[in-house]
């Protein structure tokens, strides 16, 4: 990414990045996905508007989101239909805001990297793991291989793969071999793609506790203890992170699991956590954006 004036370069996207900050329910790594967006809709010229105008939705969308879920935990009693309510508005929100991107003509690859990014953003709280997965990689084929995104597609393809492979067990096949088969194969392709995003650079101690986490599950219980030792030598305290702090985001998503999306969440509450409690001790949002001190 191309040097620049981080402070003249900040603009009214940036500030509402910063009002999302503030509220524990928006995580971490989705303020630092953001704000990968956001530097590089800078970078698409004429095509700039139309991504832009859609951020500034994203963002509002988000806004109204936490804040309501503020102004939930501050009554004396919150029903399920308060809570069901809100899931419910945002789920519109975010659909007919993907629909809108999904009608974007863009021309050049860096406009089609913020599209799709932003696409998976809108799917990614919709819970349409394979249509994050599809966006993620059109993004990097045009283009946006950064750390952040590799990674981001590795959770993804793992959680297609948990969730296939957890269909699979509830649907009682005959053939569970074949199914564990199929479920080592997605975990491999999600290796890959945390293996892509390593660059020498703090975050690869989040990409090889992924890649631990995610061989164990395949069963490589060696190799997996080997990424997990290798995280921990790039950064020392990735496994001492604090207990998970129960806030208003789990009622939300119990109220969303209750309804007709699929069951489970891409990210769990204390996945999301510990990433994010690694990332904001190891990488500042500039070094994760790359820009230049």
């Amino acid at each position: 990414m191309p040097k620049e004036n981080h402070d003249s370069a900040r603009d009214h996207l940036d500030q509402r990045l910063d009002e999302l900050a503030t509220y524990e329910t928006y995580t971490p790594f989705s303020q630092l996905y953001c704000r990968l967006i956001v530097a590089w809709s800078r970078e698409v010229g004429r095509e700039a508007a139309p991504l832009r105008a859609v951020c500034e939705r994203l963002f509002d969308i988000e806004l109204w989101y936490h804040q309501a879920l503020v102004h939930l935990s501050d009554r004396d009693r919150v029903t399920h239909d308060d809570v069901r309510s809100v899931a419910d508005k945002r789920r519109i929100n975010l659909t007919a805001l993907g629909e809108r991107v999904e009608a974007l003509n863009v021309r050049t690859p860096r406009a089609s990297v913020v599209k799709h990014l932003l696409l998976a953003e809108c799917h990614y709280h919709l819970r349409e793991t394979k249509a994050v997965v599809t966006d993620l990689e059109a993004a990097i084929e045009s283009g946006g291989g950064h750390p952040l995104v590799h990674f981001a597609l590795g959770y993804n393809r793992f959680d297609q793969a948990r969730e296939a492979f957890a269909d699979a067990q509830a649907s009682s096949m005959e053939d569970l071999d074949g199914a564990e088969r199929e479920f080592r194969a997605a975990c491999f392709g999600a290796v890959r793609a945390f293996r892509d995003g390593l660059t020498g650079q703090a975050f690869d101690a989040q990409l090889h506790f992924w890649i631990g986490r995610t061989l164990a599950a395949a069963g490589l219980l060696d190799e997996a203890q080997a990424a997990l030792e290798t995280a921990a030598r790039i950064d020392p305290s990735i496994f001492g992170q604090p207990p998970l702090v129960e806030d208003d985001a789990e009622a939300v998503a119990a109220a969303e699991e209750s309804s007709d999306a699929p069951p489970s969440a891409p990210i769990t509450e204390d996945e999301v956590r510990e990433i994010g409690e690694c990332l904001k001790g190891s990488w500042s949002p500039g070094e994760v954006l790359g820009e230049e001190r």
